[in-house]
């Protein structure tokens, strides 16, 4: 999110339009929408639970995301991502990173990518 937002920008987090969390479960209640692709979500990181973590939404259940040569594709149409930042794709040895090429992958029902 680094071309989107900077260290030290200001954001307005609305915690209540995906439901309120239930203490002690997995489960909401009062939710207002589901989240969709595009959408930019704040949740706590789960390995450090003092920090934040904030990402974009590219697929919801079901969709299938894979990435080929730095491309995005979901549902195997290509992803415009003109905030996207790209590392040179090669090792020391050469060869691609496995960051530039993923096998397709299905998202699961309850998970978001």
């Amino acid at each position: 999110m680094e071309n989107t937002l900077l260290v030290g920008d200001h954001i307005f987090v609305n915690k209540f339009i995906y439901g309120y969390h239930v203490p002690y479960t997995k489960g909401r209640i009062l939710s207002f929408s589901t989240p969709k692709r595009g959408d930019i979500l704040v949740f706590v990181f789960p390995e450090d639970p003092s920090k934040d973590f904030i990402k974009r939404v590219i697929a919801v259940p079901g969709d299938t995301v894979e990435i080929r040569q730095k491309a995005l594709l979901v549902n195997g149409n290509p992803v415009d991502e003109p905030y996207a930042r790209y590392a040179d794709g090669r090792n020391a040895d050469g060869f691609l990173r496995a960051r530039d090429n993923m096998a397709p992958v299905r998202v699961p029902e309850g998970k978001l990518s």
